[in-house]
């Protein structure tokens, strides 16, 4: 038997990508069993939210945005999809759970990124809790806008200090407004202001500072920094969901 080649003529990895379309309503699934990357397959980003399938397969999962549709990847032993649909996020679900592949979390080396700023790390939120030196806060579930759920956490090591960032991600779609990062790291005071279009706003019962251009609010209390920025997201909402941060309980 010969197998067909998982390398093309340039050396990159052979796809196939298949399109399934009724009406307005459309599904890509995309396939390789080349994958050399240290990424997730297909216009999914390493700040996916990772979900269970039906099945038990692990895959991750991103809205839908003006340049996407719903999308996931799964990264299996000798392949990877991607699946990308204007269908509901619950018919992605299902049909990527009919596929006849075992999705597995993503190796560690693919959770490591390293940069000028540091090594970043893609953790669980326990796992972040256990090595920060100070009690992780979170939001209360209910208190986040509609449709936002905690989608992963980093941990962004430089030098000695550690700093962490949890992702909320919008389940549906992303249009207007990007996923919520809530930074926390030990600090005294604030940062040198990023603009110079700022305003002094009361968080928690402290002086913090809104950045309106970056849509972001920081503030500093009992030895810790914490930042809220979404794109496309007011004040009002991010002061609401600072107001609900609560110590993290596994």
């Amino acid at each position: 038997m010969v197998l067909p080649p998982t390398l093309t003529s340039k050396g990159e990895p052979q796809q196939t990508l298949i399109t399934y379309s009724k009406g307005l309503a459309w599904l890509k699934l995309g396939e390789t069993r080349a994958w050399a990357s240290d990424t997730l397959y297909g216009p999914v980003g390493l700040q996916a939210q990772e979900v269970t399938l039906a099945t038990g397969s692990v895959a991750y999962y991103e809205p839908a945005t003006a340049d996407h549709g719903r999308r996931l990847s799964i990264h299996a032993a000798g392949t990877d999809l991607y699946v990308e649909t204007n269908l509901s996020r619950d018919k992605l679900l299902h049909v990527a759970g009919s596929l006849p592949v075992t999705g597995i979390p993503i190796p560690a080396a693919w959770a490591v990124r390293s940069s000028p700023e540091g090594v970043t790390e893609r953790v669980t939120v326990a796992q972040a809790a256990a090595e920060m030196p100070f009690t992780i806060v979170l939001p209360a579930s209910e208190t986040l806008p509609p449709g936002y759920a905690v989608a992963s956490a980093e941990l962004v090591r430089l030098h000695k200090d550690t700093a962490l960032n949890v992702y909320f991600q919008q389940q549906d779609s992303v249009l207007g407004t990007g996923p919520i990062r809530l930074h926390e790291e030990v600090g005294k005071k604030l940062p040198p202001a990023s603009s110079a279009a700022q305003s002094e706003v009361q968080v928690r019962g402290v002086i913090g500072r809104w950045t309106p251009d970056r849509n972001q609010l920081e503030w500093v209390d009992q030895g810790v920094y914490f930042s809220l920025d979404a794109a496309g997201m007011s004040l009002a909402t991010l002061l609401a969901v600072s107001a609900s941060l609560e110590p993290y309980a596994p």
